[in-house]
């Protein structure tokens, strides 16, 4: 690589606002069920009056049963069937899930300070159907945390370091 253009790739990447990584954890607890099926999932930002900032992730694997995640579905999915684009994969056995957020809207903009809510929504065939909402003070602080039972055991959120 010429001086030249490695001089104008580090100004580039220098210049660059990157923001600060936010992890979001989410826990699917380990059911013992015969006919346990992976459930889906969805993780997103909401402002204190519950309109959508954004998808942080979705959890899927046909989309005709999306609609089992009601709120999502009727508070993000059925006004932007866009909005997930890029934060979608297979959805996921019991565990701790670590998810990373840049703390920036949909539309790659700073969220202004205010009050937020981390929600999710965890729903299973032949299962239960858990939907929960923490609430948290932009910027972030210090970690929130909120501790459930059925099918979603946990669900945090903490800057990183």
């Amino acid at each position: 690589m010429h001086k030249r253009t490695l001089s104008i790739a580090l100004l580039c990447w220098a210049g660059s606002t990157l923001a600060a990584p936010y992890k979001i954890d989410i826990t699917l607890p380990n059911i013992s069920a015969g006919d346990y099926e992976r459930p889906y999932a969805a993780v997103w930002i909401a402002n204190s009056k519950n309109k959508p900032q954004r998808v942080v992730q979705l959890w899927y694997e046909d989309e005709r049963w999306l609609k089992d995640l009601k709120y999502f579905w009727r508070r993000v999915l059925r006004k932007d069937e866009h909005a997930a684009d890029g934060v979608t994969g297979a959805t996921k056995g019991p565990g701790v899930y670590s998810l990373l957020w840049d703390g920036l809207d949909n539309k790659g903009k700073d969220l202004p300070s205010g009050h937020y809510k981390l929600c999710a929504e965890v729903a299973r065939e032949h299962g239960g159907h858990n939907a929960k909402c923490l609430t948290f003070d932009w910027p972030l602080g210090q970690k929130s945390e909120l501790k459930l039972e059925g099918e979603l055991s946990q669900l945090s959120i903490e800057a990183t370091p």
